[in-house]
């Protein structure tokens, strides 16, 4: 006993079959793609993580060698024991160094780094003017001092010869 309708049969069944296989393969090429897709994102977010994980890393260094600068520029005049010349070429080296270095990270990483380095010598000129005016207010301190006590000699040697100072 054979269908009536075996031909449209036989059809339907090649014509699911088709799709069956066409679909699979379909499905088979989408994650096939998919994978190469993400493999090749994945290579350039290492390569660019690897990029900035060494900027970082030399950006970490460009801090720590302008703590240091800066923990010599605070040293500076702060006692007789410390060569103040020898610490101002110390800090001039440091300085050129730094500013130097700066060149093996690309502009837009180093902006604030190199703001900073350009700005050294107003934060030294700063702290020699804080410098001077401290020397100049002591000088003024010691002055008016010696005028208080000299003031008072003079009224008591006043008061003393019978001319009162009123």
């Amino acid at each position: 006993m054979k269908a009536q309708n075996i031909s449209q049969i036989r059809k339907a069944y090649l014509f699911f079959a088709i799709s069956v296989i066409s679909t699979a393969f379909l499905g088979v090429l989408s994650i096939f793609c998919f994978i190469n897709t993400a493999t090749a994102e994945l290579e350039l977010i290492g390569s660019k993580t690897r990029e900035y994980d060494k900027i970082n890393a030399y950006q970490i260094e460009l801090v720590g060698r302008m703590d240091t600068l800066y923990n010599y520029m605070q040293m500076l005049n702060t006692s007789e024991k410390i060569n103040d010349v020898l610490l101002l070429n110390m800090i001039s080296n440091k300085k050129m160094n730094y500013l130097n270095s700066l060149d093996k990270l690309p502009k837009e990483d180093s902006y604030l780094f190199r703001k900073i380095g350009n700005q050294i010598n107003v934060f030294l000129n700063v702290d020699d003017s804080i410098r001077q005016l401290i020397i100049e207010e002591d000088l003024v301190k010691s002055d008016l001092i010696r005028c208080i006590e000299d003031n008072k000699q003079l009224a008591r040697k006043l008061s003393i010869g019978g001319i009162l100072n009123e």
